[in-house]
Formats: C-alpha cells, structure tokens, sequence
C-alpha cells in the first residue's frame, strides 16, 4: 500500500481516553439528580452538540449546563469539573512519535472551546506533532455530518486519495469512507502498527 502522504487522527478514544459519565457523577452531587439524568440534560438534550459546533459560545454552554440541571456553581468550578476527564493514551503518541516527518499529521476531532483548550496545555503533543488541527467548534460542523469530512479533505489541499483518517468509532469511519476520505478504524496500540506498517511507514524513531 502506497504510504499517504497525510494521517488525520481523532482525538478522543485515539490520542486520549475520556470519559463523560466522570463530569455527570461529580455534577450529580451537587444538583440532586442522577448521573444518567445529568447526561441526558447535557448531552443528549443537544446541549454539549451545539457547544461541539460553536452554536454555543463558553459562556452560553456554561449557562444552558446550569440551568438544565438547575446548578447554582461558580463557572470556574464547572469549568474544572468539564475538562477533568482526559488521560494521554502514551503507547499511542509514542508509535505517532515515530512517523512524525515523514507524513503530514493532523487532528479532526468532534470537541468544544473548553476542552480543546485544556488538553492542548495538559497534552503538549497535540501541538508538537500536529498540524492542521480540525477541531468541529471551529469548523461549524461535527462527525458524523459528511460535510465535515469533505470540508477536511478541502481543507488539507490533498487528493482525498493521498489521506488515512483513523478514528475508534466505526460510524464516524464508515460516514468518512462514504464521503470519500479513505478511513481505518483505530481499536489499539498494537492496532495501530500494523495499519501504520501496512501504509508503508518505518516505525522505527
């Protein structure tokens, strides 16, 4: 297989683990309601969607999280409570560490102002490594959508043929591949080399 001559990685699941629940049980707390029902005011409502594609700005997401679950809280405790979620997958950046130079590296992730801006500080090697970043806040438009994966492949002033897109869920994959972005489905480390082998790249630093 001819080596791309760009990879776009997802963020979440791919590059950093996450986990949501975490913000709804620690909200659940202080609200008086379940952690399910904290989910479903905040990310199944719509809310945390439209934050994701900058319908909301910080403050207006901040807002709409109070009052849909009837939260007295200072906006800077929120915020901590928001962004606490992340962990570095490290044997993942380590092996994209290796490929680093020989091909393009970039981000398309589904995020928000809040949370991009807090793993780019906690995560240096969202910066080091990569370049262009597209991020659905600032695109307007979040996966699935297959506008967004068109838009990228715009975006990156390359032949939709000469990109990977690699991503852990398999819908966001099969959505890009049927908009035209060549895409592999991302379910380890040890995943990830051998996709990164079977595009011809030397793993080796």
């Amino acid at each position: 297989m001819t080596r791309p001559s760009g990879v776009i990685f997802d963020i979440g699941g791919v590059l950093i683990d996450f986990d949501h629940m975490l913000i709804c049980e620690r909200l659940a707390k202080d609200c008086g309601l379940t952690p399910a029902d904290v989910y479903a005011k905040i990310f199944t409502s719509g809310i945390e969607a439209d934050y994701d594609t900058g319908a909301l700005s910080t403050d207006e997401f901040l807002s709409a999280v109070c009052r849909a679950i009837t939260l007295n809280m200072p906006r800077a405790e929120l915020s901590e409570i928001w962004c606490g979620i992340f962990s570095e997958k490290k044997d993942v950046t380590s092996i994209i560490r290796s490929i680093h130079g020989k091909t393009r590296l970039m981000l398309l992730s589904n995020t928000n102002e809040l949370h991009f801006e807090y793993a780019r500080k906690k995560f240096p090697v969202l910066d080091s490594l990569f370049e262009p970043k597209f991020l659905s806040f600032e695109i307007g438009l979040r996966k699935p959508d297959p506008a967004i994966y068109k838009k990228v492949i715009e975006l990156t002033c390359l032949n939709s043929k000469d990109l990977v897109y690699i991503d852990d869920r398999q819908d966001y994959v099969d959505a890009a591949q049927a908009a035209g972005l060549p895409s592999e489905r991302f379910t380890s480390a040890e995943n990830l080399k051998k996709l990164l082998l079977k595009l011809d790249f030397d793993l080796t630093i």
